[in-house]
């Protein structure tokens, strides 16, 4: 069983103690909310030998964004290794709400700077396009300490085939031949639908025969 308990301030519920089977414990909310969240996020985790991680986090009404980890130390005063992460503003975006409060995904991540006992070890960047309706991850590059780039990793999204009058920002298929026609009709088949991209129209059907293994 997982054990939580519930902290309060003048009625209002300001964070979470939690307590996990296998000894691990986790705090979830900040202990400085005045008023009730639609998110606690996990601000610190602990092993049953004291190890813990520490979160930190940037808010905007009710999203909360990483802003650093810290782990690697027994006694709550220091640790050994820290993550940092920053951010751009992502242009276009737009305010939902969840559960009454108003919630924008206004940033993307763009950097993670990895340090050990505060001297800087490498640096993550990640480079967006802007495709789709939607900013896609193109490349992450890593820089050492000393200056130099590691080989990046870049992503590509979809391309036509040779000759195919679909346009190479479309990686959507718009045919009416599914997936389940490729399978023997005498087995049973899974049909999950979804979404490949948030706030989008467009939805994903995923067809595969339920094969027992």
């Amino acid at each position: 069983h997982i054990l939580v308990k519930v902290n309060r301030s003048a009625g209002t519920v300001t964070h979470f103690n939690v307590l996990y089977p296998d000894g691990r414990k986790a705090v979830f909310g900040l202990e400085s909310n005045t008023s009730a969240r639609s998110c606690y996020p996990v601000t610190c985790l602990e092993d049953k030998f004291g190890n813990y991680i520490e979160y930190s986090y940037y808010s905007t009404y009710s999203d909360y964004r990483l802003s650093g980890i810290t782990y690697g130390h027994r006694a709550h005063t220091s640790h050994l290794g820290t993550l940092e992460f920053g951010y751009s503003v992502r242009p276009g975006s737009h305010v939902r709400y969840r559960a009454g409060e108003p919630s924008t995904h206004s940033r993307l991540l763009k950097s993670i700077l990895c340090k050990s006992r505060g001297e800087a070890l490498c640096l993550y960047s990640l480079d967006h396009e802007y495709r789709n309706k939607d900013f896609l991850l193109s490349r992450v590059r890593c820089r050492d300490a000393s200056g130099a780039y590691l080989r990046p990793l870049k992503f590509t999204y979809g391309s036509p085939d040779i000759g195919s009058t679909v346009p190479a920002d479309d990686f959507t298929q718009k045919g009416s031949l599914f997936m389940g026609s490729y399978f023997d009709t005498d087995h049973t088949m899974n049909y999950i639908r979804g979404k490949f991209l948030e706030d989008s129209f467009s939805d994903g059907l995923l067809i595969y025969p339920a094969f027992e293994v």
